[in-house]
Formats: structure tokens, C-alpha cells, sequence
């Protein structure tokens, strides 16, 4: 019996990463991917629908990736205006009663957002989706808002980077700025690592554990136990040692203590 595919939805504005998103969570070159129906650069791509299956260590899941163009059609001349009321327009539709079942089934969204072209005032726009979404879909639901550039751009010419990352994050959305490579100061996974890590990490609707042999269970339970009992002696060792150290000498052995444990874990 075949196991039941989860969707996501994918949706932005022309040239906003919708299809390298895409690729991505296929895990894909950008040369080789399958689509329900051929375009070109001027279709839009209100439709696509890629079909992939996600594997980790611990389950399989098949994802169905739908993409959503906004505006649906692409025009010659399209203004700020025309693209930020296109927008509002998706969003009563997205939520109209006949889309409710879609709706409900959805297991995550993607909000995409060009930050060369797009304004700060279509960025604002979208929070307030992003925040109706929030409210009204699902709460264990995928949500994020991810930033690129067009392909062939380099980051320096990110018009309102800063104050668009602002909008998102200081109400609390997963924001993330595709282009981003490593770790961030908290070392957190960014770019691409950070996207594929939200996918991996939903606990979708429809998923198959991997179950693993007795001999593997035992071997890991072990390990597990062993390494939580030397990282609490680390960690209470640490403890003792700054007792002994001034305010300044503590935050910088706090910060020596931190790397070793992350190294350690």
C-alpha cells in the first residue's frame, strides 16, 4: 500500500526563487528537474506541481510541491502597486470557502520575496498574509518566509535587506535569506542548510519511520547514556571552576565551556 503525499505550497512574485526552492527540497541540480508541464521564462508558474520524496535517518515521506505565481498570469508591465494588490487578491482567495479543503490539507507554505525588485511596502503587505496565514491554517503547519536575489545577482545590490528582515523577524517568522552560506553567531544553519533543515525536521502528516534493528536500538541507547553521563561531570566540573573567577574571567570560560560542549555533543 502506497503511503499518502503531503503538500507544500510555494508562492511569490516573478523571479523570487520559487523554483530553486523547489529544486531544493528535491534535492536536484539546477540542470535536472521534473515538472508536470513544460514553460519557459515568460510563462508563469502558477501550477508546476513537483513530486518528490523526502529521506532522513529516521522516516520517508512523499512531499507534492505545488507552485503559486502572484500575480497567476505575467505581464510586460507590471507595477508595485499591480503586484502588492495581487497579493491581497491571492490572500481572499486563499481563504474564500472554496478553497478550504486546500487549505486544510496543506501541510506547509513557503512565502517567497524578491529582495532587489520587491518593495518595503510589498514586504509589509506580506506580513500582514503571513500573519492571516498564521491565524488561520493549521499551527503545527511549515511557514517561512524566504529572500532571494535573481539569479546572476550578487548580494551587494540587496536594496532593503536589513529593514525587510526586520519585518518578519521581529514578529517572530522564520525568515531566510537564501543566499546565506555556514552558521550565524547563535550557530544556527542558514540559506539553503536552513531550508532543507525545516523540511526534514516537519513532522509531516503522512510519514513512514524507519525502524531500526534491536542490535541498533541497544548500540545508540548506550552510547546515548554514556555520553549524557561525561557531559554532566563536564558540566559540573565547569560549575566549580568559575566559582573562582572574576565577572569578566566567567563570560569568557562560559564561552570556552560552550564550544567544548558543542564540540563534545
Amino acid at each position: 500500500m502506497s503511503m499518502d503525499s503531503n503538500f507544500i505550497l510555494i508562492v511569490g512574485p516573478p523571479n523570487s526563487g520559487k523554483l530553486r526552492i523547489s529544486k531544493l527540497i528535491q534535492g536536484i541540480k539546477d540542470d535536472k528537474i521534473s515538472e508536470t508541464r513544460e514553460h519557459n521564462s515568460t510563462d508563469s508558474h502558477s501550477g508546476l506541481i513537483h513530486k518528490t520524496k523526502i529521506t532522513t535517518k529516521y522516516y520517508t515521506s512523499n512531499v507534492d510541491i505545488f507552485i503559486d505565481e502572484i500575480p497567476s498570469k505575467r505581464t510586460p508591465i507590471f507595477s508595485e502597486d499591480d503586484k502588492i494588490n495581487a497579493l491581497k487578491k491571492w490572500c481572499n482567495e486563499f481563504f474564500s470557502p472554496e478553497m478550504e479543503s486546500l487549505v486544510e490539507s496543506l501541510d506547509g507554505i513557503i512565502f517567497t520575496i524578491n529582495i532587489k525588485d520587491d518593495s518595503l511596502e510589498y514586504a509589509d503587505e506580506l506580513l500582514n498574509v503571513v500573519h492571516r496565514v498564521k491565524t488561520l491554517s493549521n499551527e503545527d503547519n511549515l511557514l517561512a518566509v524566504v529572500a532571494t536575489t535573481p539569479k546572476g545577482s550578487n548580494g551587494w545590490d540587496k536594496r532593503y535587506f536589513d529593514e525587510i528582515e526586520d519585518i518578519f523577524i521581529e514578529h517572530g517568522f522564520e525568515f531566510i535569506d537564501f543566499d546565506k552560506q555556514g552558521k550565524n553567531e547563535y550557530k544556527e544553519s542558514q540559506g539553503k542548510d536552513r531550508i532543507v533543515e525545516l523540511i526534514e525536521c516537519h513532522e509531516w502528516r503522512y510519514m513512514e519511520l524507519i525502524k531500526k534493528t534491536n542490535s541498533e536500538e541497544t548500540e545508540n541507547e548506550v552510547k546515548e547514556e554514556k555520553s549524557l553521563d561525561e557531559l554532566l561531570v563536564k558540566l559540573n566540573e565547569a560549575k566549580e571552576h568559575a566559582k573562582h573567577l572574576s565577572p569578566a574571567e566567567k563570560d569568557k570560560y562560559a564561552n570556552e565551556v560552550i564550544k567544548d560542549i558543542e564540540a563534545y555533543i
